[in-house]
C-alpha cells in the first residue's frame, strides 16, 4: 500500500494478507516418536533424565522443523503444565497422549 506515493507499508493487498491464519495441522502430522526423540536428545545433552519445562516450546519447534505459530503454542501449552520445574519423559509422553488424543 502506498503512503503519499513514496513509501510502501506492507503488502499491497492488506486485507487479503490479514485473513491468512496459521494452520496447526503440521504439529499433528509429526509422529509422537519424533517429539520423544528430541526430548531424549535434549535430556542427554544435559546429562539428566528430565528437562526444564521452559524448553518444551523448543522441543516442539525442533520436532516440527520450524518455529511454532501462536496458535500452535497455545495448543501445546494447554496440554502441558508449564509451571516452574522440570518434566520427565513419562510426564512428557502423557502430555503428548493428551494432546494427540484430543485432536
Amino acid at each position: 500500500m502506498a503512503f503519499f506515493g513514496i513509501t510502501s507499508l506492507g503488502e499491497e493487498n492488506v486485507f487479503a494478507s490479514s485473513l491468512k491464519c496459521e494452520h496447526s495441522s503440521d504439529i499433528f502430522a509429526v509422529p509422537a516418536t519424533r517429539f520423544v526423540q528430541v526430548f531424549q536428545e535434549m535430556a542427554a545433552e544435559n546429562k539428566c533424565s528430565e528437562i526444564r519445562k521452559v524448553l518444551l516450546p523448543r522441543i516442539f519447534s525442533e520436532a516440527v522443523g520450524r518455529q511454532l505459530g501462536v496458535n500452535e503454542l497455545e495448543i501445546m501449552l494447554r496440554y502441558f503444565d508449564m509451571g516452574p520445574g522440570n518434566i520427565n519423559l513419562n510426564d512428557f509422553k502423557l502430555g503428548l497422549q493428551n494432546l494427540q488424543g484430543n485432536f
